[in-house]
Parts: structure tokens; sequence; C-alpha cells
């Protein structure tokens, strides 16, 4: 393998550096968090001295800190640290919190610093303008964030995904109940999806943006209609798209089949209990329709994209014509070259969202700078701003993302106001997930009794969650 298809396939993992490397990015990204905008970082040799590590490590790091932090880098001469763009000036009040000083108070946010070049100007625009100040603590790993909340060792937390979601126990996160400050806002200025509440009911985040699951199409391969459809309403013209096309190997792509199954309406999760309920009675018509979309070619089986990647480059290959997909997913350049719908629902079936979102831990004094801080986020320009910079839906309604007409945008805006955190967001973590979309593999592939499959994926995805149940409570 050569040394550019090596960088590749590092730069497409999650943990991108690991081990000497991964510690020497944590130092350097509290070393630069520190500088002020046009500070020139060490040499390489420098830093190669520092850290008593090898060239190759060192640009390795380098490589990673760029991706997360406004770095200018030219041949032969030094790192210089510059601001990416400048957020908007936005006046707004501090509350008064009486027993603290008013100046050098400061809160600190803990986020992952895959998220920095967009928030970072946020937080200099708000602490230019605060008499009281933010201090990002920026992480590479949910595990690493969740453990400085739980330590108290950070104010309030903008989380990239939902802790439960991946497999966290909802009971031991240590965060306030926001209902009363929630309260404060004019809750008609924003989408229901808002508030993060989970299943007992508490308002443990408030969501500073929105992630849909969405349809991006190819429109050099063909339009799709622009409309909030329902899969058998959009069979028809991906199958026009595939006969039209015939070099495409497929007009379409599933990122995920239970998300598939959720928005046709299957439920997963006794909504009185919060058991898990895998029955017949409720999977059968989703999944006979599912299994007939694959058998028939419209779509290529989980196992083969997750297998060859394919779809990761589906806009530019022509391997499909639309793809399922999450909204941010798709950097900003290449949504010129797409046309975005939401992913089709069954008619009466709220669509699951995801956000980036804000919680404050239990533990802080600052509570009130960090509220502070989040209607300062919620803010019309500041809401522009961040959906301009980083590819996100918007919470605040009203706003027009970049690349969406006024068409498509009326579309997604009747779409959001359906927008919710079902239960099974809270009770299929990735981990069982992942053994509801190989299960479903293996029925599509080899068939069975349907009973005898629900069945077995229900033992698998139980033992998995008594196992994640027992790690938790060492």
């Amino acid at each position: 393998m050569q040394n550019g298809e090596v960088k590749q396939v590092q730069t497409a993992q999650s943990g991108k550096i690991k081990g000497r490397a991964f510690e020497i990015y944590l130092d350097l990204c509290r070393y630069v968090d520190n500088l002020p905008p046009g500070s020139l970082l060490p040499s390489l040799r420098e830093l190669q001295r520092r850290y008593t590590a090898s060239q190759q490590t060192i640009v390795a790091v380098l490589d990673r800190l760029a991706e997360t932090r406004s770095l200018q880098r030219q041949p032969r001469r030094k790192i210089r640290l510059n601001p990416i763009i400048s957020a908007p000036e936005v006046n707004h009040h501090t509350s008064h919190l009486r027993w603290l000083p008013q100046r050098n108070v400061a809160a600190t946010l803990g986020l992952d610093c895959s998220l920095a070049p967009a928030w970072q100007p946020i937080i200099d625009s708000f602490n230019q303008s605060s008499s009281r100040m933010i201090k990002p603590h920026y992480v590479k790993t949910l595990p690493e964030l969740i453990e400085l909340t739980q330590h108290g060792n950070v104010d309030f937390a903008l989380f990239h995904v939902n802790p439960i979601l991946q497999g966290e126990l909802g009971n031991t996160l240590p965060f306030i109940e926001l209902k009363e400050f929630i309260k404060t806002l004019h809750l008609n200025d924003f989408y229901p999806a808002l508030q993060i509440i989970d299943p007992d009911g508490r308002h443990w985040g408030i969501a500073a943006s929105l992630t849909l699951s969405v349809i991006f199409s190819n429109r050099s391969f063909g339009r799709l209609p622009c409309a909030d459809l329902t899969w058998q309403e959009l069979l028809p013209h991906l199958r026009q798209l595939k006969n039209a096309n015939p070099e495409l190997l497929y007009p379409f792509e599933f990122n995920s089949y239970s998300t598939f199954l959720l928005n046709q309406g299957v439920k997963m999760v006794d909504p009185e209990t919060g058991e898990l309920m895998f029955t017949e009675k409720s999977f059968a018509d989703s999944l006979e329709l599912l299994k007939n979309i694959l058998k028939e070619g419209v779509a290529p089986l989980y196992s083969e994209t997750y297998y060859n990647q394919a779809g990761r480059y589906w806009f530019e290959n022509g391997q499909v014509a639309a793809k399922e997909d999450w909204w941010t997913s798709i950097k900003i350049p290449l949504h010129q070259k797409l046309d975005v719908l939401p992913m089709p629902v069954q008619k009466g079936v709220a669509r699951s969202v995801h956000s980036e979102f804000f919680s404050i831990c239990s533990g802080s004094m600052y509570y009130s700078i960090a509220w502070d801080f989040i209607k300062f986020v919620l803010s019309p320009a500041i809401q522009q701003f961040l959906i301009e910079a980083s590819a996100v839906m918007p919470i605040r309604r009203h706003l027009l993302p970049p690349y969406l007409s006024t068409e498509q945008f009326e579309v997604f805006a009747q779409a959001l106001e359906q927008c919710t955190a079902k239960l099974e967001d809270y009770y299929l973590p990735v981990q069982l997930r992942l053994i509801i979309e190989t299960g479903i593999d293996r029925w599509v592939r080899f068939g069975g009794p349907l009973s005898e499959f629900l069945c077995d994926i229900e033992k698998n995805c139980r033992q998995r969650l008594e196992h994640l149940s027992a790690f938790k409570s060492r």
C-alpha cells in the first residue's frame, strides 16, 4: 500500500491517529486553544525535539490538527494559527449572578474537536461581547467527553451524538433539568425537536441544530420530484431512474435498514414499558416491502455496501443515483451537485432526528453563563451562521439553509415540524442496531421463518443489553 493510500485509509477511520501520536495531538490541542489568532506554532523540528517523536508522527499529528483547528500551512515556513471565519456580532445581555464577579468569570464548554471549525468563531464572538467568558475544552472521543462531565471538569457540554445512542445509561448522565430554562424561550420560534427529552420526561438537552435523515440524489442521472414522499410513491421514480440509466449499478442505496423500518412505523420498543418488542405482526409488511426492494435490484444489500464502501463515492462514480444518509454527511460544496429530499416516511409516522445539543452539568456553579451562551447560539444570526458554516439544519424556524431552493425548503420545513426523538432512539443504541442490520441482511439473503428470525434478533439484542449494563455497573 502506497503512502497516499495509507493516508486515505487513516482519514476514513474514526480514530484518525492512535497511541503516542494521539497523546501528542491532544497536548497540542490544549496548547493551540490558548493561543491568540495569528500565533506561530513551533517548527516541525522543535516539535520533534519537544515530544521525542519521529518526523512521520509529528506530520500525522499536524495533519489531524489542521482538520480541527484553523491553521495556515505553507512549505518551508512555520505554521500559523488563523481564525477560519468570523461569526456575526450579536448584542446580548448576560444574566446577573450576584455572588460572582462580573469580570474574568469563565465557564468551560466541553465539545468534540471535530466541531471546532464552526464553533470556535461562535465562542470568540460571544466572548468579545460578554463580560463573562466561555473556554472551549476540545476532546477527541465521546467517552472522554462523558468522563469530563461526570467528574465536573466542564460546566456544560455540546454533544455531537446522543450519549444514550452509544449505549450510555441515561440515569447516570449528570445534567440538570432544563425545563424551567426552556420556559424562558419563545418556543414558537423553534422546531419541536428543540427539546431533548428522555423516556422519563427529563429535559436534559437543548438542540443547537438538527440533522435529518434525507435522500441525496445525483441530478446528472435525473431529478426526483420535490415532495415529501412515502416509499410507495418513491419506488416508481427509482425504477424509472434504473431503466433510463442502464450503466447504474443501483438507483438507490440504504444507509440503514433499521431507519427504514422505523420510518415505516415498525415498533421495536413497547411504549409503555420500554422493553424490546420484535413481533411478527409489527414487522411483516415492512420487511416484505424491504425484501422486494432489495431483490428487485433497486438497492444493494447492507453487507455489500459495507464491504466495498461504494456508497461513499456514489455521487462521483455513478454507483447509485440516490442515497439515504444524514444531512451532515455530505460536505457543503457537494450540495451544489445534488438534490436533497426528506427521507420517505409512512403517513402519520413521526420522523426521527439527531442533533448537536447542549447539556449543563449538575455540579456547575456557572450554569447561568452556560444558559447565556445557549441563548446566544439560538439567536437568528448565529443560527444562520451555523447552517452556512457546518452544513446542519437550523433549529430555528424560517431560516433557509444554503443550497436549498425555496420549494425544497418548504418541503423540509413541513418535515421538520414532524421530527421528534423516538423511544427507539434511546433503547436501540448503535450496538443493537448493528445486530438488527446484520440479522435483516441474513434473512433477506437466505430466507427462513420470519418468527424465528425475529426471535433470534431479540435474543441477541437482550444479551447485548445485559452485557452493556454489566459493563457500566463495574
